[in-house]
């Protein structure tokens, strides 16, 4: 044969053996691959039923999701999944952070999902501010839409160093982004690092931007405890993420915590001795949002808290706000906290919760019809909350304010008795149980003998000379 001919025969064969190949090879992997157009149309669907039911939390509504640039993938531990880019509403897009939805589907074909917010600043190295880089440093927090906080991990170098618990609450007076600092890798506002783990100070993550006239509310990481065996973010973003050696398994429901305390200052440290050391008064009604409660409380600091009536608007020291999607909001003013003694905050407080729990068992489900019906005959009778409070609460609220009074705010009681020759008396604390309640004139202020109010009034008059300053160390 001449050698053209040899040549051609040559590019023939060669030819025909990579068509061949070729063929083989789609035929191997029809059978294996995922169409992927189908999958991301197909967990689109299911995933728009899931947002129809009902609003997500009010941190995650109104996403606006990059449908068009999902990807189909599979997790760490071989689960499919899709992985649907968040066009973030940022107040600075600078701003070190990102979302992303990721869609999990079972063996079985069941649907599920949780959204991953990842943080950092621009003080890491740039190929470490993103989880895609490999090297990540920073923070990662993991959402259920409807439920709320699922985890939360500080990464160092792409590996869980730290697990935490994030919220979002209002809060002003910190930074509303993530830490920023020089030779920290971690900053943890005036409390310094902690890069080796273990407890510190609430870190702000990022401001979410709300609407309205809203300053914003910052998304808040406080660190539990050191983590020993790191994870990396890959195996963090799967279903059954977690943690290195800290359990985990399973996409699972965040760990029920009902009152979801966004304090600061002055009223976050009383509310914290009053859930430490209330008496069992205190106890038992803060446990009727433990467990299996129906409804969730959301306790915030704000500014200035303001109630309006007949056109006046007067600034008050907190407020109560019905439920909306299973959680009562409690609203405590920072300026009242301030210039009112501690006790009188501690007041506040335990008023609110009790407008919280009469909220709850007006709207209540759980339980027996007797029950419900029984306590919504109780509170007709009286015809509003605040009569209620007086009629069902007062003396309960006395005993508890006078053994708060007693074993927490000691040094206050001390100077109270050292000032006036004598230990408060039952009668002083119930004056200033009254407060709230007489400003709303209920029928059982103005069913009183004028002699029992003037004397109220003269006790009450006691409560601004009570110390302000609160006995917490930070």
């Amino acid at each position: 044969m001449k050698p053209t001919l040899k040549k051609t025969a040559r590019i023939v064969l060669i030819s025909f053996a990579l068509i061949l190949w070729s063929c083989e090879n789609d035929s191997s992997s029809s059978g294996t691959q995922i169409p992927q157009d189908t999958s991301i149309e197909s967990a689109k669907k299911w995933f728009d039923a899931y947002e129809d039911k009902g609003e997500n939390i009010v941190l995650m509504q109104n996403l606006d999701y990059n449908w068009n640039d999902a990807q189909l993938t599979k997790s760490e531990d071989g689960t499919e999944t899709i992985i649907v880019p968040i066009n973030e509403l940022k107040k600075d897009q600078g701003d070190l952070w990102e979302q992303k939805l990721y869609i999990y589907k079972s063996d079985e074909g069941r649907y599920s999902s949780l959204l991953f917010e990842a943080y950092s600043n621009k003080n890491i190295k740039p190929e470490s501010q993103s989880v895609d880089g490999g090297d990540f440093t920073g923070y990662i927090t993991v959402w259920d839409l409807k439920k709320g906080f699922v985890r939360g991990a500080k990464f160092l170098n792409n590996q869980v160093v730290e697990e935490g618990v994030a919220e979002f609450a209002i809060d002003r007076n910190k930074t509303n982004r993530a830490p920023e600092t020089g030779e920290c890798i971690f900053s943890d506002l005036d409390d310094g690092c902690h890069n080796d783990g273990g407890d510190g100070a609430a870190i702000p993550l990022r401001e979410v931007i709300v609407k309205g006239s809203s300053k914003g509310t910052p998304v808040i990481y406080t660190p539990r405890g050191p983590v020993i065996g790191g994870t990396t973010p890959g195996g963090y973003t799967s279903p059954g993420g977690g943690g290195g050696n800290s359990g985990g398994g399973g996409i699972t429901a965040p760990t029920p915590v009902k009152i979801t305390d966004a304090l600061i200052g002055k009223a976050k440290c009383l509310n914290d001795l009053l859930n430490k050391s209330g008496d069992s008064f205190v106890q038992k009604l803060l446990a009727n949002f433990q467990g299996k409660s129906e409804f969730d409380i959301l306790i915030v600091s704000k500014d200035k808290v303001t109630s309006s009536k007949d056109g006046v608007i007067t600034e008050i020291n907190g407020r109560t706000l019905p439920p909306v999607n299973k959680v009562i909001n409690i609203e405590i003013s920072i300026s009242k906290s301030n210039t009112n003694s501690s006790l009188d905050v501690a007041r506040t407080i335990l008023h609110e919760y009790i407008h919280a729990d009469i909220f709850r068992k007006l709207s209540t489900k759980l339980g027996t019809d007797k029950e419900r019906l029984d306590f919504k005959t109780t509170y007709e009778a009286y015809g509003e909350q605040h009569s209620t409070i007086a009629a069902l609460y007062l003396n309960s609220m006395k005993e508890a304010l006078k053994k708060f009074h007693q074993s927490v705010l000691t040094d206050d009681y001390n100077k109270y008795t050292q000032y006036y020759g004598e230990a408060p008396s039952d009668a002083f604390y119930e004056a200033l149980a009254w407060g709230g309640l007489q400003d709303a004139n209920v029928k059982a202020w103005t069913d009183l003998p004028e002699d029992k109010k003037a004397a109220i009034k003269a006790l009450a008059n006691r409560v601004p000379m009570l110390s302000k300053a609160a006995p917490c160390t930070n």
